[in-house]
């Protein structure tokens, strides 16, 4: 069976590597390694990145990559090698998932004992091992769509004093902090953004702003390019709450699908919750199509 072994930061290049081929041979229905990139640099600060995630390795092979969450999260990631592989290995490399979330979640009152991974709700193959070893498979949440870039890209329109752009440097992380802050409720300060800027796999030029005509950061949105697959993933999107219904976001979105374009990318994708109508229509009018739906997989790991 493959060895497992933590995540050191000269893997980069290979990670990005692995998982272009394996969104590119699963026909684009699975991770995008932009959802890895996002999570390394935003979810974790770009920080003890060898404590959440981790490679699987057969003979200095590649062939499963793995995200494991904080203990509170309760939560793993498990992408493989669809051209790879051996007897039993999915449930093996499962549980060897839950084992290593079983551990880290010890502590966690009983009630927060509940694993969650996220699957391709057509994997059938993998929901079939998985209820194998006892999980429960929840109601399809999330949904990613597909835009084709050889479609025309319509011109981005905007109200008058409003301008497109990439964030300039480091020195604007305490406009781009806000913005998300005004846009999702969240609590970024200009220190935490820098620690995301930092990360390697982070492109400041790939953060679209638009800027108001007061200075402010009005939306956001951030691109990730994969060229292996010839693909950009959008994630994340927001607008901040003083300039919503103004179409800002979707003016972003076909400024980012030209960039894509530009460099060299053929489709465009993105994720989003399905019972989110904002979502819904902003990606549907910009040409987005279903592509493939998810599942929650959940297990109590019990008494530790």
């Amino acid at each position: 069976m493959p060895k497992l072994r933590s995540y050191i930061p000269t893997d980069l290049a290979k990670v990005l590597q692995f998982l272009g081929q394996c969104f590119l041979d699963r026909d684009f229905s699975d991770y995008h390694l932009g959802d890895i990139l996002h999570a390394m640099s935003s979810r974790y600060r770009g920080t003890d990145l060898n404590k959440y995630f981790w490679l699987f390795e057969k003979q200095d092979r590649l062939v499963a990559f793995a995200e494991f969450s904080k203990a509170e999260s309760a939560s793993y990631t498990l992408i493989t090698d669809p051209g790879y592989s051996e007897s039993g290995w999915d449930a093996a490399l499962h549980n060897q998932c839950q084992a290593i979330m079983r551990e880290r979640m010890k502590d966690n009152p009983p009630d927060k004992r509940v694993l969650t991974t996220n699957i391709n709700a057509s994997d059938q193959k993998t929901l079939d091992c998985l209820e194998s070893l006892g999980y429960e498979i929840k109601p399809a949440n999330y949904i990613q769509t597909l835009r084709e870039l050889s479609i025309p890209v319509p011109a981005s329109v905007l109200p008058e004093g409003f301008h497109i752009r990439s964030v300039a440097g480091e020195h604007e992380a305490p406009l781009v902090a806000e913005v998300h802050n005004a846009s999702f409720g969240s609590s970024w300060t200009p220190e935490d953004y820098l620690k995301v800027m930092r990360t390697p796999g982070f492109s400041i030029n790939h953060e679209l702003v638009v800027v108001a005509p007061d200075g402010r950061f009005a939306a956001f949105l951030l691109y990730w390019l994969d060229p292996v697959s010839k693909s950009g993933l959008f994630e994340p999107v927001g607008c901040h709450k003083d300039f919503q219904r103004r179409g800002l976001t979707k003016a972003l979105v076909y400024e980012g699908m030209r960039r894509m374009l530009k460099a060299g990318m053929e489709k465009a994708v993105v994720l989003h919750e399905i019972d989110n109508p904002a979502s819904t229509n902003l990606y549907a009018s910009a040409g987005f199509k279903e592509n493939f739906k998810t599942v929650d997989c959940e297990v109590y790991v019990g008494n530790n």
